[in-house]
């Protein structure tokens, strides 16, 4: 066998779509407006065989980081990618022993000096225990904001065979993410990616922040305060200028800002406030008048 399970999939399917685009690798000229924020602005198609070799030397089909690197070619772009882990829109959280978390990973680009994210991956790891692979975004991409992750998913972008929510390693998240359809495949030539790009992604005057990803952790059964930490970040960024023809070049964003999830848990049972208790001690003495005023009542009655 060439390739085996899942990974040959993910092998053949890029093979094929690449194959068509090989012959029309170009150099991208860059208006010197634009040569500040990118180095190295010789841009080619990717070369089938040098993605063929990353696939087929990837443990586990764990891919994604070196495809970032094949597809970006060798350009690279000042523009950072700022991310933070939040819950309920905080780093930090306090809750309940053995609690279900929500959390989401919230992404912003530094800049608007590209044309939104093309590609990106990470890992969660977090030292309360193990986590379960994160949500995959589901539906068919729009020409708008809405949902943008849809477009960086099979079929309509490319993760890895794990699947974009991550694959399960020791306990571990590792490899969040995917990439756009930023090499312009189509259906005749492989069954994905096959999605349009969506620009703007993550881009301040774009789309605005992304969530990126969200899931659900399980909080320890023992009080303390533990974290969900991201990792290993990487991402692309589509080149100012871009129009798609023949394909979407993209160069290597730098890692910005990281904020992590705060997880605090803690069964501690709340005492109620002199107000509160006030408010205890008033309802049981209405409550006491008024049966002793109905037992009255009643007995006058009777």
């Amino acid at each position: 066998m060439f390739l085996q399970g899942r990974t040959t999939l993910l092998a053949v399917t890029l093979v094929l779509c690449l194959a068509g685009s090989a012959a029309k690798a170009r150099e991208l000229q860059l208006a010197d407006s634009n040569a500040s924020h990118i180095q190295n602005v010789t841009v080619n198609s990717p070369d089938v065989e040098d993605l063929v070799a990353v696939l087929l030397d990837s443990p586990g089909g764990i891919a994604l980081d070196r495809a970032a690197v094949l597809l970006s070619a060798s350009a690279t772009a000042e523009t950072e990618l700022h991310v933070s882990v939040e819950s309920g829109g905080s780093n930090s959280v306090t809750v309940a022993p053995g609690a279900v978390v929500s959390y989401e990973v919230v992404g912003v680009l530094s800049d608007d000096a590209n044309e939104g994210l093309a590609l990106f991956g990470f890992n969660l790891v977090f030292d309360g225990g193990d986590i379960a692979p994160a949500d995959t975004p589901a539906g068919e991409p729009t020409p708008g904001c809405d949902d943008p992750m849809v477009n960086f998913t099979i079929p309509w972008g490319i993760n890895n065979p794990g699947g974009y929510g991550g694959t399960v390693i020791d306990g571990d998240l590792i490899q969040i993410g995917g990439g756009q359809n930023t090499i312009n495949n189509t259906p005749d030539n492989a069954p994905y990616p096959i999605g349009p790009v969506l620009t703007g992604v993550a881009q301040r005057s774009g789309c605005g922040p992304a969530v990126l990803v969200t899931g659900t952790l399980t909080a320890p059964d023992v009080e303390g305060t533990y974290t969900l930490a991201l990792e290993e970040l990487f991402a692309n960024v589509i080149i100012e200028g871009e129009t798609g023809d023949p394909f979407w070049a993209t160069a290597a964003a730098g890692i910005g800002a990281v904020t992590n999830l705060s997880v605090s848990v803690s069964d501690d049972r709340a005492i109620p406030t002199l107000c509160e208790w006030g408010l205890v001690v008033m309802t049981l003495l209405l409550l006491t008048a008024g049966k002793v005023h109905f037992g009255r009542r009643h007995h006058v009655q009777a």
